[in-house]
Protein backbone atom coordinates (compact mmCIF):
# COMPACT_ATOMS: atom_id res chain seq x y z
CA UNK A 1 0.00 0.00 0.00
CA UNK A 2 2.84 2.43 0.59
CA UNK A 3 4.43 1.88 -2.08
CA UNK A 4 1.07 2.32 -4.60
CA UNK A 5 0.92 5.59 -2.43
CA UNK A 6 4.39 7.01 -3.29
CA UNK A 7 4.21 5.67 -6.82
CA UNK A 8 1.02 7.81 -6.83
CA UNK A 9 2.61 10.82 -5.75
CA UNK A 10 1.73 10.98 -2.04
CA UNK A 11 4.03 11.97 0.66
CA UNK A 12 4.06 8.47 2.62
CA UNK A 13 5.47 9.01 6.47
CA UNK A 14 6.51 6.01 7.83
CA UNK A 15 7.81 5.23 11.19
CA UNK A 16 10.20 3.07 13.41
CA UNK A 17 7.35 1.96 15.32
CA UNK A 18 4.34 1.29 13.79
CA UNK A 19 2.30 1.75 16.48
CA UNK A 20 3.56 4.49 18.36
CA UNK A 21 0.77 7.15 18.19
CA UNK A 22 0.57 9.35 15.15
CA UNK A 23 -1.66 12.12 14.49
CA UNK A 24 -1.44 14.07 11.04
CA UNK A 25 -3.29 17.59 10.12
CA UNK A 26 -3.12 18.76 6.78
CA UNK A 27 -4.26 22.33 6.80
CA UNK A 28 -4.08 22.48 3.08
CA UNK A 29 -7.08 19.72 2.87
CA UNK A 30 -9.00 20.10 6.06
CA UNK A 31 -7.67 16.40 6.65
CA UNK A 32 -7.33 15.04 10.04
CA UNK A 33 -5.96 11.37 10.73
CA UNK A 34 -3.99 9.04 12.41
CA UNK A 35 -2.72 5.29 12.33
CA UNK A 36 -5.61 3.70 13.94
CA UNK A 37 -7.53 2.65 17.72
CA UNK A 38 -4.36 3.57 19.26
CA UNK A 39 -4.27 7.22 18.11
CA UNK A 40 -8.09 8.14 19.16
CA UNK A 41 -7.22 9.88 22.25
CA UNK A 42 -4.61 12.03 20.36
CA UNK A 43 -6.77 12.45 17.54
CA UNK A 44 -9.63 13.50 19.67
CA UNK A 45 -7.49 16.36 21.02
CA UNK A 46 -5.66 17.35 17.69
CA UNK A 47 -9.29 18.02 16.80
CA UNK A 48 -10.32 19.91 20.55
CA UNK A 49 -7.53 22.40 19.38
CA UNK A 50 -8.17 23.08 15.75
CA UNK A 51 -11.60 23.80 16.64
CA UNK A 52 -11.01 25.86 19.50
CA UNK A 53 -8.31 28.16 17.24
CA UNK A 54 -11.02 28.50 14.87
CA UNK A 55 -13.59 29.53 16.97
CA UNK A 56 -11.01 31.53 18.63
CA UNK A 57 -11.39 29.89 22.23
CA UNK A 58 -8.61 29.01 24.23
CA UNK A 59 -7.15 25.64 23.88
Amino acid sequence: MDEALKDAGYDVSLTLNPSAIRVIWDEEHLLLTGNGPQSVDAQADKLFQIVAARSGAPA
